[in-house]
């Protein structure tokens, strides 16, 4: 566990230190917090029986709720899984983008969970081992799974109807991964080494490809 600062924007005063069970375990690039309604929420893990190499490698994916009137942690949700990655709401759902565990081949899962009881209700299994952002657009979820040689090499691009279920999955713009995906203006994105691309929620596909950026310059 850990804590969670929360900072006045106006004067960079830290005004509160909530004591947590899980934080996030991204070193670099954000996720995994986002503030819908009243309450924060965080992913993360959770310390589980066993150990690193045992079944479930001693974690748990979890989620936290926190009260933003009052600072406090008034929900905390285990999901099964080893540590939850990202999370994101849609049409007031919750999911949760999930590192699984030996009962499903240690593949990501996108899990839709009950925010009022934390019951699991859907489990959507994904095709890779390894991705970092959730976000929803135009009713669908959008990820970035990573390809089967490295995290950030030969990936694709997967769009979840959460309804159904069902995933398209289309290749990503270019041979090496940098980011996202991210929202912006309800359109989604992702970074590449090619610059950056925009991306069809609905079906995964890239509709735009952005000019390349220099790479002595930018990274």
């Amino acid at each position: 566990g850990g804590r969670i600062l929360r900072i006045d924007p106006g004067t960079n005063e830290t005004i509160a230190e909530i004591p947590v069970e899980t934080i996030p375990t991204w070193e670099v690039g954000g996720g995994a917090m986002v503030v819908e309604g009243d309450n924060l929420w965080i992913t993360g893990g959770v310390e589980a029986s066993g150990g690193f190499e045992s079944p479930g490698g001693g974690s748990d994916a979890a989620v936290t709720r926190i009260d933003v009137a009052t600072n406090e942690v008034v929900d905390l949700y285990t999901l099964g899984g080893t540590v939850g990655a990202d999370l994101a709401f849609l049409d007031g759902d919750l999911w949760a983008l999930v590192f699984g565990d030996e009962s499903v081949d240690n593949s990501m899962e996108v899990v839709r969970v009950d925010a009022e009881t934390g019951a699991v209700l859907t489990r959507i299994p994904l095709s890779s081992g390894w991705a970092h952002t959730l976000v929803a657009a135009d009713d669908r979820l959008v990820v970035y799974d990573g390809g089967d040689r490295a995290v950030n090499v030969d990936g694709h691009i997967t769009s979840i109807d959460p309804e159904s279920g069902a995933a398209a999955l289309a290749e990503a713009p270019a041979k090496y991964f940098e980011g996202g995906p991210v929202l912006l203006r309800n359109e989604v994105w992702i970074a590449s080494d090619r610059g950056f691309a925009r991306v069809d929620p609905v079906t995964g596909t890239v509709i735009r490809v952005g000019q390349d950026l220099d790479p002595s310059r930018f990274a």
